[in-house]
């Protein structure tokens, strides 16, 4: 695999923030980000960096609904927080098993899925889904450190990217709601992927923990 840019060819949006893992971009066209210490950042039309919410935590993926409201994983806490329209805070997913929350996604149908991505090297990753108000283990199919994930462009099915081994994989969503088996899409070697995003084109855009590379994946057959 190739990267798709080299560092060259990058310019600076915003600085000024602590160890910005997560992004989203919300309905109301602003940008959030997450700090390391629970800091949660807004950029908006004017390109100033604010900070809006602190959850003391350490903070990994977040997502957006449709009302502009945030979804936080954070780590120190155990738990996915949602940051409400008027600024406060509140836990949105918790579970007993629930060990190191890690980046989570939206379907079409409103349900909010999350990797838990366990202990590195372990194996003991699982995926989590919040459903009518319910978080609940949806699968333990994907279990190599399960990271950064998104719904496929038909919402059927969830694309993870593992990071230990490294791979990118899809899990169905059966027509019950249940999970399918997990299938793997590509194998992606000594790299440390972390996020993905889909492309308009159906191809996969993977940024990566280790190198500091962004690569694309082309599905077998396009």
């Amino acid at each position: 695999m190739k990267p798709l840019l080299e560092l060259s060819a990058l310019h600076e949006f915003v600085s000024g923030l602590d160890h910005s893992e997560g992004i989203c971009l919300a309905p109301n066209g602003n940008i959030y980000m997450g700090g390391e210490s629970g800091q949660v950042y807004e950029v908006g039309n004017d390109r100033k960096l604010k900070i809006i919410a602190d959850t003391k935590g350490f903070l990994l993926g977040l997502a957006a609904d449709a009302h502009n409201r945030l979804y936080l994983c954070d780590t120190v806490a155990k738990k996915v927080l949602r940051l409400n329209e008027d600024k406060s805070l509140s836990t949105f997913a918790s579970h007993p098993e629930l060990f190191l929350p890690n980046w989570g996604a939206f379907s079409p149908d409103g349900t909010y899925y999350f990797s838990d991505s366990g202990n590195w090297g372990l194996s003991d990753g699982k995926l989590f889904r919040v459903k009518n108000g319910v978080t609940e283990i949806w699968s333990k199919e994907s279990k190599n450190f399960p990271n950064g994930l998104t719904i496929s462009a038909n919402g059927d099915s969830l694309l993870i990217l593992e990071s230990y081994p490294s791979a990118l994989v899809e899990i169905p969503i059966l027509p019950d709601g249940s999970a399918g088996k997990r299938r793997v899409i590509c194998e992606m070697g000594e790299i440390v992927p972390d996020g993905i995003a889909l492309m308009d084109d159906g191809r996969y855009l993977v940024s990566c923990y280790r190198p500091d590379s962004i690569y694309i994946i082309t599905p077998k057959g396009e």
